[in-house]
Protein backbone atom coordinates (compact mmCIF):
# COMPACT_ATOMS: atom_id res chain seq x y z
CA UNK A 1 0.00 0.00 0.00
CA UNK A 2 1.40 3.61 -0.80
CA UNK A 3 2.45 5.59 2.18
CA UNK A 4 2.87 8.89 0.74
CA UNK A 5 -1.20 9.77 0.76
CA UNK A 6 -2.44 12.23 3.48
CA UNK A 7 -4.14 11.43 6.40
CA UNK A 8 -7.11 13.14 5.10
CA UNK A 9 -7.36 11.53 1.98
CA UNK A 10 -6.48 7.83 3.44
CA UNK A 11 -9.69 8.95 5.57
CA UNK A 12 -11.80 8.99 2.73
CA UNK A 13 -10.29 5.95 0.60
CA UNK A 14 -10.73 4.11 3.93
CA UNK A 15 -14.58 4.85 4.51
CA UNK A 16 -14.61 3.97 0.65
CA UNK A 17 -13.22 0.71 1.07
CA UNK A 18 -15.53 0.23 4.34
CA UNK A 19 -18.83 1.28 2.23
CA UNK A 20 -18.05 -1.13 -0.89
CA UNK A 21 -17.14 -3.81 1.78
CA UNK A 22 -20.67 -3.35 3.32
CA UNK A 23 -22.37 -3.81 0.23
CA UNK A 24 -20.30 -6.57 -0.99
CA UNK A 25 -21.02 -8.53 1.80
CA UNK A 26 -25.12 -7.66 1.48
CA UNK A 27 -24.71 -8.24 -2.67
CA UNK A 28 -23.39 -12.12 -1.83
CA UNK A 29 -26.19 -12.82 0.09
CA UNK A 30 -28.41 -12.71 -3.28
CA UNK A 31 -28.54 -15.67 -5.62
CA UNK A 32 -25.35 -15.80 -8.21
CA UNK A 33 -27.93 -15.10 -10.82
CA UNK A 34 -29.69 -12.27 -8.93
CA UNK A 35 -26.42 -11.12 -8.47
CA UNK A 36 -25.67 -11.39 -12.41
CA UNK A 37 -28.82 -10.11 -13.23
CA UNK A 38 -28.11 -6.35 -11.09
CA UNK A 39 -24.90 -6.61 -12.97
CA UNK A 40 -26.63 -6.27 -16.52
CA UNK A 41 -29.01 -3.42 -14.96
CA UNK A 42 -26.34 -1.55 -14.52
CA UNK A 43 -24.63 -2.33 -17.59
CA UNK A 44 -28.24 -0.72 -19.63
CA UNK A 45 -28.16 2.14 -17.17
CA UNK A 46 -24.83 2.94 -17.68
CA UNK A 47 -25.33 2.93 -21.14
CA UNK A 48 -28.34 5.14 -21.25
CA UNK A 49 -27.63 7.58 -18.78
CA UNK A 50 -23.83 8.22 -18.76
CA UNK A 51 -22.65 10.13 -21.88
CA UNK A 52 -19.37 9.31 -21.60
CA UNK A 53 -19.64 5.48 -21.86
CA UNK A 54 -22.22 5.75 -24.52
CA UNK A 55 -20.81 8.05 -27.13
CA UNK A 56 -17.31 5.96 -26.30
CA UNK A 57 -18.97 2.86 -27.47
CA UNK A 58 -20.73 4.15 -30.26
CA UNK A 59 -17.95 5.59 -31.77
CA UNK A 60 -15.75 2.51 -31.57
CA UNK A 61 -18.53 0.38 -32.99
CA UNK A 62 -19.28 2.77 -35.82
CA UNK A 63 -15.51 2.43 -36.75
CA UNK A 64 -15.48 -1.22 -36.29
CA UNK A 65 -18.75 -2.02 -38.20
CA UNK A 66 -19.89 0.96 -40.62
CA UNK A 67 -21.94 -0.95 -42.41
CA UNK A 68 -24.31 -1.66 -39.36
CA UNK A 69 -27.53 0.51 -38.57
CA UNK A 70 -27.56 2.93 -35.75
CA UNK A 71 -30.11 0.35 -33.96
CA UNK A 72 -27.63 -2.41 -34.58
CA UNK A 73 -24.70 -0.54 -33.11
CA UNK A 74 -27.33 0.26 -29.79
CA UNK A 75 -28.03 -3.01 -29.44
CA UNK A 76 -24.39 -4.46 -30.06
CA UNK A 77 -23.54 -1.49 -27.06
CA UNK A 78 -25.87 -2.42 -24.47
CA UNK A 79 -24.54 -5.93 -24.91
CA UNK A 80 -21.07 -5.73 -24.74
CA UNK A 81 -21.79 -2.97 -21.68
CA UNK A 82 -23.18 -5.92 -19.97
CA UNK A 83 -20.94 -8.58 -20.93
CA UNK A 84 -18.25 -6.21 -18.94
CA UNK A 85 -20.72 -5.82 -16.28
CA UNK A 86 -20.76 -9.39 -15.39
CA UNK A 87 -17.44 -9.54 -15.82
CA UNK A 88 -16.72 -7.34 -13.51
CA UNK A 89 -19.56 -8.03 -10.83
CA UNK A 90 -17.75 -11.94 -10.79
CA UNK A 91 -14.81 -10.59 -9.09
CA UNK A 92 -16.84 -10.18 -6.14
CA UNK A 93 -16.68 -14.08 -5.90
CA UNK A 94 -14.65 -15.57 -8.89
CA UNK A 95 -12.15 -17.89 -6.64
CA UNK A 96 -15.73 -19.78 -5.93
CA UNK A 97 -17.07 -19.12 -9.30
CA UNK A 98 -14.01 -21.02 -10.22
CA UNK A 99 -14.22 -23.62 -7.90
CA UNK A 100 -17.19 -24.93 -9.90
CA UNK A 101 -15.51 -26.98 -12.81
CA UNK A 102 -18.72 -26.44 -14.77
CA UNK A 103 -18.65 -22.81 -15.09
CA UNK A 104 -14.93 -23.07 -16.58
CA UNK A 105 -14.63 -24.59 -20.16
CA UNK A 106 -11.50 -24.78 -22.31
CA UNK A 107 -12.47 -25.07 -25.87
CA UNK A 108 -9.35 -25.70 -27.27
CA UNK A 109 -8.09 -28.46 -24.51
CA UNK A 110 -5.88 -30.20 -26.99
CA UNK A 111 -4.25 -27.07 -28.53
CA UNK A 112 -3.51 -25.66 -25.01
CA UNK A 113 -2.22 -29.09 -23.71
CA UNK A 114 0.12 -28.94 -26.93
CA UNK A 115 1.07 -26.00 -26.26
CA UNK A 116 2.42 -25.96 -22.44
CA UNK A 117 3.92 -29.58 -22.86
CA UNK A 118 6.99 -28.32 -24.48
CA UNK A 119 7.23 -25.50 -21.24
CA UNK A 120 6.27 -22.03 -21.05
CA UNK A 121 4.85 -19.84 -23.51
CA UNK A 122 3.38 -16.57 -24.06
CA UNK A 123 -0.45 -15.79 -24.03
CA UNK A 124 -1.55 -12.23 -25.06
CA UNK A 125 -4.97 -12.28 -23.78
CA UNK A 126 -8.07 -9.06 -23.73
CA UNK A 127 -10.72 -6.88 -22.51
CA UNK A 128 -13.24 -9.94 -23.70
CA UNK A 129 -15.47 -11.38 -21.93
CA UNK A 130 -14.71 -12.78 -18.21
CA UNK A 131 -10.86 -11.68 -18.28
CA UNK A 132 -10.37 -12.38 -15.23
CA UNK A 133 -10.64 -16.47 -15.04
CA UNK A 134 -7.42 -17.54 -17.16
CA UNK A 135 -5.96 -17.26 -13.40
CA UNK A 136 -7.67 -20.83 -13.06
CA UNK A 137 -4.64 -21.52 -15.35
CA UNK A 138 -2.21 -21.36 -12.88
CA UNK A 139 -3.40 -24.83 -10.74
CA UNK A 140 -1.58 -26.34 -14.70
CA UNK A 141 1.01 -24.32 -14.82
CA UNK A 142 2.97 -20.78 -13.74
CA UNK A 143 1.42 -17.87 -14.36
CA UNK A 144 2.66 -14.19 -14.28
CA UNK A 145 0.07 -11.35 -15.20
CA UNK A 146 0.70 -7.61 -14.92
CA UNK A 147 -2.15 -4.94 -13.30
CA UNK A 148 -2.40 -1.19 -12.78
CA UNK A 149 -2.45 0.04 -9.33
CA UNK A 150 -5.88 1.14 -7.66
CA UNK A 151 -6.23 5.04 -6.59
CA UNK A 152 -7.47 3.79 -3.63
CA UNK A 153 -4.92 1.63 -1.76
CA UNK A 154 -7.44 -0.34 0.40
CA UNK A 155 -9.21 -1.48 -2.63
CA UNK A 156 -6.17 -2.09 -4.64
CA UNK A 157 -4.69 -3.92 -1.79
CA UNK A 158 -8.34 -6.25 -1.73
CA UNK A 159 -7.45 -6.79 -5.64
CA UNK A 160 -4.37 -7.89 -5.26
CA UNK A 161 -4.89 -10.59 -2.67
CA UNK A 162 -8.07 -11.70 -4.48
CA UNK A 163 -6.37 -12.38 -7.35
CA UNK A 164 -3.17 -13.93 -6.23
CA UNK A 165 -5.18 -16.05 -4.04
CA UNK A 166 -5.13 -18.11 -7.25
CA UNK A 167 -1.66 -18.89 -6.79
CA UNK A 168 -0.58 -16.38 -10.24
CA UNK A 169 2.84 -14.53 -9.72
CA UNK A 170 1.24 -10.52 -9.67
CA UNK A 171 3.35 -7.58 -10.86
CA UNK A 172 1.88 -4.20 -10.39
CA UNK A 173 2.57 -1.50 -13.36
CA UNK A 174 5.65 0.90 -12.32
CA UNK A 175 8.82 1.71 -13.48
CA UNK A 176 10.52 -1.69 -13.22
CA UNK A 177 7.61 -4.07 -14.08
CA UNK A 178 9.56 -4.80 -17.51
CA UNK A 179 12.38 -6.21 -15.66
CA UNK A 180 11.16 -8.10 -13.14
CA UNK A 181 8.35 -9.56 -16.17
CA UNK A 182 11.66 -10.60 -17.88
CA UNK A 183 12.84 -12.09 -15.00
CA UNK A 184 9.79 -14.00 -14.33
CA UNK A 185 9.72 -15.51 -17.99
CA UNK A 186 13.38 -16.46 -17.64
CA UNK A 187 12.97 -18.44 -14.29
CA UNK A 188 10.17 -20.17 -16.24
CA UNK A 189 6.77 -18.59 -15.98
CA UNK A 190 4.03 -18.42 -18.47
CA UNK A 191 2.51 -14.33 -19.11
CA UNK A 192 -0.88 -14.28 -19.74
CA UNK A 193 -1.49 -10.14 -20.42
CA UNK A 194 -4.15 -8.00 -21.40
CA UNK A 195 -2.53 -6.67 -24.45
CA UNK A 196 -5.24 -4.91 -26.48
CA UNK A 197 -5.15 -1.52 -24.97
CA UNK A 198 -3.14 1.63 -26.25
CA UNK A 199 -0.02 2.21 -25.72
CA UNK A 200 2.21 5.60 -26.76
CA UNK A 201 4.98 3.63 -25.85
CA UNK A 202 4.67 0.84 -27.90
CA UNK A 203 4.54 0.06 -31.90
CA UNK A 204 2.09 1.28 -34.75
CA UNK A 205 -0.20 -0.66 -36.02
CA UNK A 206 -3.26 -0.79 -37.85
CA UNK A 207 -6.61 -2.28 -36.03
CA UNK A 208 -9.89 -1.89 -37.83
CA UNK A 209 -8.10 0.12 -40.49
CA UNK A 210 -7.64 2.67 -38.05
CA UNK A 211 -3.66 3.41 -37.13
CA UNK A 212 -3.36 3.27 -33.53
CA UNK A 213 -0.44 2.30 -30.95
CA UNK A 214 -0.14 -1.38 -29.14
CA UNK A 215 1.88 -2.63 -26.22
CA UNK A 216 4.92 -4.88 -26.96
CA UNK A 217 5.79 -6.78 -24.02
CA UNK A 218 3.51 -10.42 -25.13
CA UNK A 219 5.64 -10.41 -28.83
CA UNK A 220 8.98 -9.06 -27.23
CA UNK A 221 9.66 -12.33 -25.06
CA UNK A 222 7.83 -14.98 -27.48
CA UNK A 223 10.77 -13.54 -29.82
CA UNK A 224 13.62 -13.32 -27.82
CA UNK A 225 13.09 -16.27 -25.28
CA UNK A 226 11.96 -18.48 -28.70
CA UNK A 227 8.77 -19.44 -27.48
CA UNK A 228 5.35 -19.55 -28.83
CA UNK A 229 2.82 -16.87 -28.82
CA UNK A 230 -1.02 -17.56 -28.65
CA UNK A 231 -3.77 -15.62 -28.49
CA UNK A 232 -6.29 -16.52 -25.49
CA UNK A 233 -9.77 -15.32 -25.02
CA UNK A 234 -12.89 -16.15 -22.76
CA UNK A 235 -16.48 -15.60 -23.58
CA UNK A 236 -18.94 -15.20 -21.11
CA UNK A 237 -21.64 -17.45 -22.12
CA UNK A 238 -25.49 -16.18 -21.69
CA UNK A 239 -25.79 -19.09 -18.65
CA UNK A 240 -22.87 -16.80 -17.39
CA UNK A 241 -20.23 -19.92 -17.63
CA UNK A 242 -17.19 -19.28 -19.42
CA UNK A 243 -15.46 -20.45 -22.37
CA UNK A 244 -12.05 -20.05 -23.07
CA UNK A 245 -10.16 -20.35 -26.12
CA UNK A 246 -6.75 -19.65 -27.60
CA UNK A 247 -5.16 -19.36 -31.19
CA UNK A 248 -1.48 -19.19 -32.01
CA UNK A 249 -0.41 -16.50 -33.22
CA UNK A 250 2.11 -16.49 -36.35
CA UNK A 251 5.77 -14.73 -35.26
CA UNK A 252 7.70 -12.56 -37.65
CA UNK A 253 11.36 -14.16 -37.67
CA UNK A 254 12.43 -12.70 -40.77
CA UNK A 255 16.51 -12.61 -40.75
CA UNK A 256 16.21 -9.46 -42.79
CA UNK A 257 14.31 -7.39 -40.40
CA UNK A 258 15.51 -5.82 -36.82
CA UNK A 259 14.70 -7.58 -33.82
CA UNK A 260 12.31 -4.15 -33.42
CA UNK A 261 10.67 -4.56 -37.22
CA UNK A 262 9.92 -8.26 -36.55
CA UNK A 263 8.24 -7.35 -33.07
CA UNK A 264 6.25 -4.96 -34.90
CA UNK A 265 5.09 -7.40 -37.28
CA UNK A 266 4.58 -9.84 -34.60
CA UNK A 267 2.14 -7.39 -32.85
CA UNK A 268 0.44 -6.37 -36.12
CA UNK A 269 -0.52 -10.33 -36.39
CA UNK A 270 -2.05 -10.44 -33.07
CA UNK A 271 -4.07 -7.51 -33.78
CA UNK A 272 -4.84 -9.11 -37.05
CA UNK A 273 -6.46 -12.55 -35.29
CA UNK A 274 -7.86 -9.94 -32.22
CA UNK A 275 -9.76 -8.53 -35.14
CA UNK A 276 -11.23 -11.73 -36.66
CA UNK A 277 -12.38 -12.77 -32.92
CA UNK A 278 -14.35 -9.34 -32.57
CA UNK A 279 -15.94 -9.13 -35.30
CA UNK A 280 -17.55 -12.98 -34.47
CA UNK A 281 -18.25 -11.91 -31.24
CA UNK A 282 -18.76 -8.17 -30.81
CA UNK A 283 -20.48 -7.93 -27.87
CA UNK A 284 -18.07 -9.69 -25.54
CA UNK A 285 -15.25 -7.07 -26.42
CA UNK A 286 -15.43 -3.47 -24.12
CA UNK A 287 -15.88 -1.18 -26.60
CA UNK A 288 -16.21 1.31 -24.07
CA UNK A 289 -12.42 2.09 -24.02
CA UNK A 290 -11.67 4.99 -25.82
CA UNK A 291 -9.18 2.87 -28.25
CA UNK A 292 -8.57 5.12 -30.82
CA UNK A 293 -9.63 8.37 -29.06
CA UNK A 294 -12.25 8.96 -31.47
CA UNK A 295 -14.06 10.30 -28.29
CA UNK A 296 -11.47 12.83 -27.07
CA UNK A 297 -11.43 14.03 -30.93
CA UNK A 298 -15.23 14.25 -30.22
CA UNK A 299 -14.72 16.48 -27.16
CA UNK A 300 -12.39 19.07 -29.03
CA UNK A 301 -14.70 19.33 -32.65
CA UNK A 302 -12.28 17.40 -34.30
CA UNK A 303 -14.21 14.68 -35.80
CA UNK A 304 -15.66 14.45 -39.02
CA UNK A 305 -18.74 15.93 -39.51
CA UNK A 306 -20.68 12.67 -40.61
CA UNK A 307 -19.27 11.03 -37.09
CA UNK A 308 -19.58 14.33 -35.17
CA UNK A 309 -23.33 14.27 -36.21
CA UNK A 310 -23.41 10.97 -35.91
CA UNK A 311 -23.16 11.13 -31.84
CA UNK A 312 -25.46 13.95 -31.50
CA UNK A 313 -28.30 12.60 -33.40
CA UNK A 314 -27.57 9.06 -31.96
CA UNK A 315 -30.52 7.69 -29.86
Amino acid sequence: MERNINFFKRGIYYIQFLIIRFLEKIFMLLPEKTRFKIGESVAVLAFKLVGEVRNITILNLKLAFPEKTNEEIKRLGIESCKTMSRAFFVNMWLDKYLENDDNFKIADEELLNEAIKDGPVVFGAMHFGNMEAPVKLANRFPIVTVAKDRTNPYINDLVIKNRTRFNITLLQKNKTTSRELIKCAKDGMTPILLTDHRDSNGTDIKFFGEETTAPTGVASIALKYERPLYLMYCILKEDNTTEVHIKKVPKSEDTSLSFKENVQKTVQNMFNEMEIVMREYPEQWMWSYDRWKLYSKYKKGLLSPELMNFVKTFK
